[in-house]
């Protein structure tokens, strides 16, 4: 039997943070439902945030779910950057440790952008 093909880790940029964000199943699939229940996210959150931590990124400030969507907000560029770059082992360790069926990862984290009002000209 084929399988749909899956999506992996993008970026959603929050206002005043990077955000890394994860889509972890198909839209419907028993999984995505489990991941709308607030304590599964609250697991996974977990698990980011761990992940972070043993690996001297960052602590998120925040792990949301929506819509399959796991969201991992970052306040720097700098740790949304290690994210990015270690996106793939991130991946894995959720993999092993929640059996997630995530199989390709795209991540881009966009830069911040100027405050309302500013502008940039010549010196």
């Amino acid at each position: 039997m084929s399988r749909a093909p899956l999506s992996g880790i993008t970026s959603v940029r929050g206002d005043d943070a990077c955000s890394v964000g994860l889509i972890l199943t198909r839209p419907g699939s028993a999984v995505s439902a489990l991941l709308e229940h607030a304590q599964w996210c609250d697991t996974l959150g977990d698990a980011a945030r761990t992940w972070a931590a043993a690996h001297h990124c960052t602590a998120p400030q925040a792990v949301t779910c929506h819509a399959g969507l796991l969201i991992v907000h970052v306040s720097d560029a700098a740790s949304g950057t290690a994210l990015r770059y270690r996106a793939n082992e991130l991946l894995r360790f959720l993999q092993l440790h929640y059996a997630l069926p995530v199989t390709r990862v795209t991540v881009r984290i966009q830069p911040h952008a100027e405050p309302s009002g500013v502008q940039r000209g010549p010196v």
